[in-house]
């Protein structure tokens, strides 16, 4: 049975020309065994799952989705405070001025680490 419908060659490529005609394959047996798809237990999990996958910081034991969401908004607000000291250090020209903003830049950039262990 064909599994493909006809298509026509590429104009755009010479070199990768499509073949016209059907694809034709190997058939699975009737009596093969599929693979069963996993499914999700609430539609909660399966938002949970596909937005944890995609997150830099893997969830805590036991941290809900909600909690997990609010811990990585904190983190990304102290990533963006340390790139402001950071910027604001290397304009500053006065020495004086750049020990206390690196002072501050060290507390700003403790914070996270404890945040993402």
């Amino acid at each position: 049975m064909p599994a493909a419908a006809c298509k026509r060659c590429s104009g755009a490529d010479k070199s990768q020309a499509v073949k016209p005609g059907h694809w034709r394959g190997r058939r699975a047996a009737e009596t093969q065994e599929r693979a069963r798809l996993r499914q999700a237990a609430s539609p909660e999990g399966l938002y949970a799952g596909r937005l944890r996958w995609l997150w830099p910081h893997a969830p805590r034991g036991g941290e809900s989705l909600r909690a997990q969401a609010e811990r990585l908004s904190r983190i990304a607000v102290q990533g963006k405070a340390v790139e402001r000291l950071q910027s604001k250090l290397r304009r500053e020209k006065d020495f004086a001025c750049k020990i206390e903003i690196n002072r501050e830049l060290r507390r700003e950039q403790a914070v996270p680490k404890g945040q993402t262990d």
